[in-house]
């Protein structure tokens, strides 16, 4: 089936419909290829689904996805088929699942992806497969550069979802807005160690640099395994820090606020925390995160569009709880190829 909806399928088409459907719209479903031919294949790299909850969300969302195309017909009358692959976040890993995908369950189309380092890992094997594939996860900008630069091998390459340089931005403008309100001067960045976490926050310290009434007394990253932070938040308390400024885009980083809490820190935590936009976080911590606040592209009650809430409404009555902005940007991305 990848032969017929892949080969006819050209970015321009994706890029037409993706305007409408990437603000999490219904699918018409008009694609290239034979009708009510074989089953068209999805494949989505998550990364450990069921645990990594940016994974999870884009399982779910795939499924959701998938289960509205097949009640209207599927694609171009074929019934459309899911089949999940687990990253790991490893770049090696990655790379063997996205070839089971393309070459043995020859899917028509490939999505997800969490974190930087693979995305960049598998942007030639993207090319080399010719299949188109839509990032929901990852927020390096780099891949959408090297379809600018070298349209021609990258131009498989698609972006369902928001990239550090808006979310840096959107944070960088926060600060601007609120620390002064709240008298927040002197500044502790924290920034995982990945190639997400460092990219926002060399951004996000420049922009500060430029600030009149903003202080940055700690620009510190910490490796994606760590445990114990009462070190580093021990260097911003000495430094005096009115607020910590966490720049955690991995799962990993719970402990962060459960240990900043049990502390009591006299410094605030605001920043980008991406464990905490799980509807479970609270449960997670025990109430730990309820003096905290962070980025969130999928707040509960925010009607985006008149598809957002009814997508809500079918994610918690299939899976429970709400959807967070990986399960969004997934359900999206394989509505915009169906349209293409």
């Amino acid at each position: 089936m990848r032969d017929e909806h892949t080969r006819l399928l050209s970015r321009r088409s994706v890029l037409a419909t993706g305007a409408g459907v990437a603000a999490t719209g219904l699918a018409g479903c008009q694609s290239s290829g034979d009708q009510g031919s074989d089953s068209v294949k999805i494949g989505v790299l998550a990364a450990s689904p069921g645990n990594n909850p940016v994974g999870t969300g884009m399982q779910e969302g795939a499924q959701i996805a998938v289960d509205a195309l097949n009640s209207n017909g599927g694609i171009n009358d074929s019934t459309v088929e899911v089949i999940v692959k687990n990253t790991e976040s490893s770049a090696q890993t990655a790379r063997s699942v996205y070839q089971e995908l393309t070459l043995e369950e020859e899917v028509d189309f490939t999505t997800g992806v969490v974190n930087a380092e693979v995305l960049l890992a598998l942007m030639d094997e993207i090319a080399n497969q010719e299949i188109p594939h839509f990032t929901t996860g990852a927020l390096t900008p780099e891949a959408s550069a090297m379809v600018s630069e070298d349209y021609e091998t990258y131009k498989y390459h698609f972006r369902a979802s928001l990239n550090g340089v808006f979310l840096g931005q959107a944070t960088t403008d926060f600060i601007a807005q609120k620390f002064p309100e709240y008298g927040w001067e002197n500044v502790a960045l924290l920034a995982v160690d990945t190639e997400d976490g460092v990219g926002l926050k060399n951004g996000i310290a420049g922009a500060l640099g430029g600030m009149d009434n903003i202080n940055v007394v700690i620009d510190a990253t910490f490796s994606p395994g760590t445990q114990n932070f009462n070190p580093l938040y021990d260097q911003a308390e000495n430094n005096g820090a009115d607020v910590l400024l966490p720049l955690m885009v991995t799962p990993g980083s719970t402990a962060a606020v459960v240990q900043w809490a049990n502390s009591q820190r006299p410094f605030h935590f605001a920043g980008i925390h991406v464990p905490s936009q799980s509807p479970g976080f609270w449960q997670q911590t025990d109430g730990a995160a309820q003096y905290t606040a962070s980025t969130n592209a999928s707040p509960q009650e925010v009607e985006y569009t008149d598809k957002t809430q009814p997508f809500r409404s079918d994610y918690t009555e299939q899976f429970g709880g709400a959807p967070i902005f990986s399960a969004f940007a997934t359900y999206a991305g394989i509505q915009t190829f169906a349209q293409a």
